[in-house]
């Protein structure tokens, strides 16, 4: 039977703007007013070139800020904007949190109460930085203690959907593939590294029309959650 949960992060328990969205408001608010079709445009070209040059966050293990300073640089010279770029980047990072609006969903709280509470070992396994997870739980008001273990891409040096990082969660919480679940928003990360595990999956689709693998079990709010886990003990149990 399942005794332990995996839950992705972002678009999972809490939401928050995208980052076109927050680069955006981040422009606007330093004085470089740009449209938003234009920001992603630059995202998206910056991330190819910094891939290229090997300017990737798992190489950046324990230097958090020096990775997104060199990332936020590299957005503004394809934004085209002049001057002391290393100083504006700096400045994208003190001002983020502030436009950054992370929301804790409804049903985040009371679900995971109930898990913890009728004894599964629950974990966090995110493609963000670890300290970047424990950091968001200081501004929200999810109690970290909730997991018993809290894993970024960094923590295993791997990120979702490679094997490597599922099993380095499953060993620490001395768990299996067969008695866990994992609970994501996103197929072909959080779907595909469970599934290739033989990790059950568990499809969360907040408000949105995206399709769900025949593999998969989908819910729409983790109230579905609690029930879905019983259900399959009781199948489990020929019951």
């Amino acid at each position: 039977m399942s005794s332990s949960v995996i839950f992705d992060l972002g678009n999972t328990l809490v939401g928050g703007s995208s980052g076109d969205a927050v680069w955006y408001k981040v422009l606007l608010q330093m004085g470089y007013p740009t449209p938003l079709k234009l920001v992603k445009n630059a995202i998206e070209r910056a991330e190819i070139t910094l891939l290229k040059g090997g300017i990737v966050p798992e190489k950046y293990k324990g230097r958090v800020t020096e990775f997104w300073v060199l990332y936020d640089i590299e957005i503004l010279k394809t934004l085209n904007i002049k001057g002391d770029l290393k100083s504006l980047a700096n400045r994208v990072q003190e001002v983020w949190s502030d436009y950054n609006e992370i929301v804790t969903y409804d049903d985040t709280l009371p679900i995971l109460r109930k898990l913890k509470s009728a004894g599964y070992k629950l974990a966090i396994l995110s493609n963000a930085f670890e300290n970047e997870i424990t950091d968001l739980f200081k501004r929200i008001d999810i109690d970290k203690t909730f997991f018993d273990i809290i894993a970024g891409f960094d923590t295993y040096n791997s990120k979702k959907p490679s094997p490597e990082c599922y099993q380095g969660v499953l060993n620490e919480l001395g768990a299996t593939s067969k008695n866990t679940v994992m609970v994501g928003d996103q197929v072909d990360t959080d779907g595909v590294g469970a599934h290739s595990l033989g990790i059950r999956f568990v499809h969360i689709v907040r408000n949105k029309r995206i399709k769900t693998p025949e593999w998969a079990e989908r819910i729409t709010s983790l109230n579905e959650l609690p029930g879905l886990l019983v259900k399959n003990k009781k199948n489990e149990k020929g019951i």
